[in-house]
């Protein structure tokens, strides 16, 4: 036995701080050329959101946790998808992203709309909500 360790108190504490955290569920996939593009996206009876970023892109990553809190919302409604523009650059000249971060959104492989520059919570909702058929989100 271990000095200053007693066996009973010190699973209690291992099982009150140290409990597994389940992973977050998924609800955004990963973009990475034309070929992806053209399975995921071209043919999608639904909206897709495409956030172009990057990881050198400090308002890319401020945004993150607003677009993935509203994938999970928009779930069934919207598709989303992120695209690390400094890897899909076919994706990049197809849209013609020259600034990040970039929100595209496209319905049958055609484009719909785009956003350039960050967008707080809010505005990335209204954005979203244009998309959305039924006005329910």
């Amino acid at each position: 036995q271990r000095i200053g360790f007693h066996p009973q108190v010190g699973g209690q504490v291992a099982k009150r701080y140290y409990q597994p955290v389940a992973a977050p569920k998924q609800v955004m996939g990963a973009l990475t050329n034309l070929a992806d593009f053209e399975r995921e996206v071209a043919h999608s009876p639904i909206p897709v959101l495409l956030d172009f970023w990057a990881p050198s892109c400090p308002t890319c990553k401020q945004m993150l946790p607003n677009i993935e809190d509203l994938a999970g919302h928009f779930a069934g409604k919207l598709k989303f998808f992120k695209v690390n523009a400094d890897v899909a650059e076919e994706l990049v000249n197809k849209f013609y992203v020259l600034q990040l971060p970039c929100l595209v959104v496209c319905q049958q492989g055609q484009l719909l709309a785009q956003s350039v520059g960050f967008l707080d919570k809010a505005q990335l909702r209204d954005f979203m909500q244009r998309f959305v058929s039924d006005g329910q989100a």
